[in-house]
């Protein structure tokens, strides 16, 4: 179901760049479990706040050439709901999405769980409009039967300077519980990331525009980290958005003489938006020069990348990009890439670093794919509509890691079609248990109270 939604809001997005309007493209949904929405909650007897929104000194120019760097960020959050130890992971984004727009919008994404369940609760942001004027943070939780989200609760949050306060209430808006949640790493052996956003349009939309907005994640070398774990993070980062945004053909950058800065990797991205801002223009005028010139809205091309933290607990970075792209055809195309690191080795994970058998690991992938379409173990996955059979199939190196365990994502047209949109399933830690390897970073995660 939530991939179906993933789907059709994709496919909204392509009508609405038709009609000249640029769209958020959503984060995919973490599973959630009722278990960690039941936790025992008291009474705190407070009232529900009012607050205002934070503000930002962010303005568009009104220019073909606009380049905008909003001021996202990313928070790792510890604190209390009521007498609760919880954990968040919490990022912010302001967007503007027309050339003439003096506003940013706003967008909070992430999840939380309480410390003694460790099981992620989606959290989704709520505009409540300046009636309201609050930071409202919805949890969901997954009814099988309903095959649907639930909301279980809402934070309303107050942004203070080192973290947030305020309450927590549930589906009935009963039974408040007081908030307070500070940012917190160290302890936790976890890595502060900093968010970038590049934006850009170009042209008018009558005639065929181009439009970027572009955010990605990266260390900054303030933090004290180990030089492979920061390049590694940053390289990958910044190949990711530049192969979004110019393919996989070659940029002619510099040999970096020695070790690449942060400026180095920022660089290699907008050398990819300068390349494809160039070959824009050209198409526009091969296609101005054409007797029969082709429809405009064909070259409405749009670039999308919105970063993700997985996780960041334990010694263990799990991070990644959901990217989307028109170039022009019927419909745009959207993916998701992962990257998981061990952050005191500084290096990025593979499958054999963590399990050892990985034909078991791919026995329990099939089981969970065949759950995911709907059909029988004892039927095979081509039978689900999939393009690969039980003996074809073949794990994928794109996963990520979490508190509950290790999600697979394919992309559209990797094993399924279009229409099934990007496919993920997930593998928790207590069937892995017995394949995962004991030297593993990630067998901390189970020490943690998995």
């Amino acid at each position: 179901m939530k991939k179906l939604l993933l789907f059709l809001t994709v496919v909204c997005a392509f009508y609405v760049v038709i009609a000249q309007q640029f769209v958020e493209n959503k984060a995919t949904p973490l599973a959630l479990s009722e278990s960690a929405a039941s936790a025992p909650l008291q009474e705190a007897g407070l009232d529900l706040v009012r607050i205002a929104l934070p503000q930002e000194d962010v303005r568009a120019e009104k220019r073909d050439t606009a380049h905008l760097e909003t001021r996202s960020s990313y928070q790792r959050l510890e604190g209390t709901v009521g007498d609760f130890p919880i954990t968040m992971h919490l990022t912010y984004r302001t967007m503007f999405w027309e050339p003439d727009q003096s506003e940013p919008d706003y967008q909070y994404t992430g999840y939380y769980y309480y410390n003694k369940y460790k099981t992620p609760l989606e959290l989704e942001y709520r505009d409540t409009g300046e009636e309201f004027g609050s930071i409202v943070l919805e949890e969901g939780v997954y009814d099988k039967e309903e095959d649907d989200y639930i909301m279980s609760g809402r934070f309303v949050l107050e942004k203070v300077e080192d973290g947030y306060e305020g309450v927590w209430r549930n589906p009935q808006d009963e039974n408040p519980l007081r908030v307070v949640l500070r940012e917190a790493y160290e302890q936790a052996e976890a890595i502060p990331l900093t968010f970038y956003d590049l934006k850009k349009r170009k042209g008018d939309c009558e005639q065929g525009c181009l439009s970027l907005d572009l955010s990605y994640l990266m260390i900054d070398e303030t933090v004290a980290v180990i030089a492979d774990l920061r390049n590694a993070v940053n390289n990958a980062m910044s190949k990711e958005v530049a192969n979004l945004v110019w393919g996989f053909r070659e940029l002619k950058e510099e040999e970096a003489e020695k070790e690449r800065t942060l400026a180095d990797y920022k660089s290699r991205i907008q050398l990819a938006v300068d390349s494809v801002t160039i070959e824009h223009d050209d198409q526009l005028k091969y296609n101005e020069s054409e007797e029969e010139p082709g429809n405009a809205w064909m070259f409405n091309h749009s670039y999308q990348s919105t970063p993700q933290v997985m996780l960041n607990e334990c010694g263990l970075l799990s991070v990644g990009l959901s990217n989307w792209s028109y170039t022009g055809g019927a419909h745009g195309y959207f993916y998701s890439r992962y990257y998981n690191y061990d952050v005191e080795a500084g290096e990025q994970l593979a499958l054999m670093d963590i399990v050892t058998d990985t034909t078991k690991l791919r026995d329990l992938v099939i089981a969970e794919l065949k759950d995911y379409v709907g059909i029988d173990e004892e039927e095979d996955l081509e039978e689900g509509g999939l393009f690969v059979t039980d003996e074809s199939y073949g794990l994928t190196e794109n996963f990520y890691l979490d508190m509950g365990g290790m999600t697979f994502s394919h992309p559209p047209y990797d094993i399924g079609p279009y229409a099934a949109g990007e496919i993920e399933v997930s593998v928790d830690y207590e069937e892995l248990r017995k394949i995962l390897k004991p030297s593993s970073v990630v067998q901390s995660i189970i020490l943690e109270g998995r």
